[in-house]
């Protein structure tokens, strides 16, 4: 399991850590795709209910909860990416995107994204392009960067601070 984060990020730490304590109690043979999904739902409602949702800071809209979740299970052999808004969990055919920069990036990546079945080199470059100008374009976002490949076997691949900024400076 991946977690790509945004909003306050304690919060969002913290909403992370009940995720993976709740996979960690879970047995293996009880790891399917949609266990896994089932599982996270469970622990972000309870986090939400116990104390994301009896903050005052909520209420005035100063605390959210997002996060991007990419899974795979290995009984069923499945990447699954999940999107998170508070207890809010939807299963994302392609990509998504969450934060002050979504509507900039939503807008983007159609222009050079076009299907699932890109390459990764072809995949990064659309994110460093859409990261870059939504850095350029939209006053909360900037900062460092990081690009994660979850691949099909479920291991992961880190790809290199360097490379995303001579990607952003290509784009």
């Amino acid at each position: 399991v991946a977690f790509a984060l945004t909003g306050s990020l304690a919060y969002c730490h913290m909403a992370g850590e009940h995720c993976r304590r709740a996979l960690a109690s879970n047995a293996p043979d009880k790891m399917s795709s949609s266990e896994i999904m089932m599982s996270i739902e469970d622990a972000l409602e309870g986090f939400c209910q116990d104390h994301l949702y009896k903050h005052p800071g909520f209420e005035r809209g100063e605390i959210s909860v997002q996060m991007l979740i990419a899974t795979w299970s290995h009984s069923d052999q499945m990447l699954t990416l999940l999107a998170a808004r508070e207890n809010a969990i939807n299963v994302v055919p392609d990509y998504d995107c969450l934060g002050a920069g979504q509507f900039l990036a939503h807008y983007l990546i159609p222009t050079l994204f076009r299907h699932s079945s890109m390459g990764v080199g072809d995949t990064t470059n659309v994110a460093h392009h859409v990261l870059k100008e939504t850095k350029s374009y939209v006053d909360t976002c900037g900062g460092g960067s990081q690009l994660i490949v979850l691949r099909k076997d479920g291991t992961f691949a880190n790809i290199s601070h360097s490379t995303i900024r001579t990607g952003e400076m290509m784009s």
